[in-house]
Parts: C-alpha cells; sequence; structure tokens
C-alpha cells in the first residue's frame, strides 16, 4: 500500500547517517570528483559529531556511497576517487 511505502521510505530518511552527510557537507554533480579516503575521513569526523557513535567501516561506506544515484568510482594513476560528490566546504575538523 502507497501510505506503507512511504512510511518506510520516511523511515530510512531519518537514520540515513550518509544521506544527512551528504546533504550538509557535500556536492553532488557528474563533474565533482574527491579522493574517496578524504571524504571517508570528512564522514567519520561528522558521525562523531553529529551522532555520537562510531561511524560504519570504510569497506561499507564505499560499497553504500557508490550506489547513491550519480556516485561511481574511479581509479586514477594509483589513487581511488568517488565521482560524481565534493565537499561544499573545507574538511571537517574535531
Amino acid at each position: 500500500p502507497p501510505q506503507v511505502k512511504a512510511d518506510t521510505q520516511g523511515y530510512y530518511d531519518e537514520n540515513d547517517a550518509i544521506g544527512d552527510f551528504i546533504r550538509e557537507y557535500c556536492e553532488l554533480g557528474p563533474e565533482k570528483r574527491i579522493n574517496r579516503t578524504d571524504l571517508y575521513k570528512d564522514y567519520c569526523q561528522y558521525y562523531q559529531n553529529e551522532c555520537g557513535r562510531f561511524p560504519m567501516a570504510a569497506r561499507s561506506f564505499f560499497q553504500v556511497i557508490s550506489k547513491r544515484p550519480g556516485v561511481s568510482t574511479l581509479r586514477s594513476h594509483g589513487k581511488r576517487y568517488l565521482v560524481g560528490i565534493a565537499r561544499k566546504l573545507a574538511p571537517i575538523l574535531n
């Protein structure tokens, strides 16, 4: 039923720490790109500061974020990047 789908989506939206992080600290777009380790460090800092809990493991983070529409991974010159996403702001500090 439509109400169950809406309620389920609302639950996921409210409990989506990566989504909150993306909305607050990232920009999306096909021309965006960031070193994936740098983004993970920002996510960890955000999650510890905002949620007061330990963030998900790096492997899980990269699997989840690379499934976001418009976000993909890229290897170039021995480095790994996420394409389609970048920081809005400077790195998150303690």
